[in-house]
């Protein structure tokens, strides 16, 4: 069932660089119902029109997906989130579609990657969160909620796919708890042995239709 909250998605840190809302009032009336994440067997499936599955990490416990809507610069996003965690590191996917389908979506201003040899655009960031951004945010709540530790800082990974007429999108958010944001913590070794661990973990596949 649909949960209308408020607040930015996780993937909004990276693209803003800040924590920001705009609260605005929903009508459970004026939206359709929509889960765009669901577990099946040992993998998480994506529903809308970008069709993928993600396996589940070995040792790692499994946050359910959730949906909610979320307003960002005024626009409206129907959200469904889901993860994984594991002590300090945190997978978390995000399948999301524009509520108007005005096609806004284009991430092609990121570097461009792949995973698992699927094309994405990639961003990275360190990010201090105090409780009040948490709390604004649905998606850094429900993961509070599940256990997962945001204090102090954390450095994240991002990863965006959009659909062709820009009204969808996937979103792979990699991330880990550090003491801090300084350059003597986020050094090129700890990227090395960060982006060694992200590609060790995320096991990523297209699909064709959900069954």
């Amino acid at each position: 069932m649909i949960r209308l909250r408020q607040g930015f998605a996780l993937m909004i840190l990276v693209i803003s660089g800040c924590a920001s809302q705009v609260d605005v009032e929903v009508d459970a009336a004026d939206v359709d119902e929509f889960d765009y994440l669901k577990f099946d067997g040992n993998s998480l499936l994506s529903t809308h029109d970008i069709k993928l599955a993600m396996r589940m990490p070995s040792e790692y416990k499994l946050i359910k997906p959730i949906s909610y809507q979320a307003v960002f610069n005024e626009i409206r996003f129907n959200v469904s989130v889901a993860g994984f965690v594991k002590g300090k590191t945190l997978l978390f996917v995000s399948a999301e579609k524009l509520t108007d389908n005005g096609g806004h979506l284009d991430y092609s201003h990121f570097e461009p990657t792949e995973l698992n040899g699927i094309k994405f655009y990639k961003r990275s960031k360190c990010a201090e969160l105090t409780p009040d951004d948490i709390e604004a945010a649905a998606d850094l709540r429900y993961l509070k909620e599940n256990g997962y530790d945001f204090h102090p800082t954390i450095y994240l990974t991002h990863f965006f796919q959009n659909s062709a007429d820009g009204n969808f999108e996937y979103v792979v958010v990699f991330g880990e708890q550090v003491s801090s944001c300084s350059d003597n913590i986020i050094t090129d070794a700890f990227k090395v042995r960060f982006n060694n661990k992200l590609k060790q973990t995320i096991d990523l596949t297209k699909i064709d239709k959900i069954n």
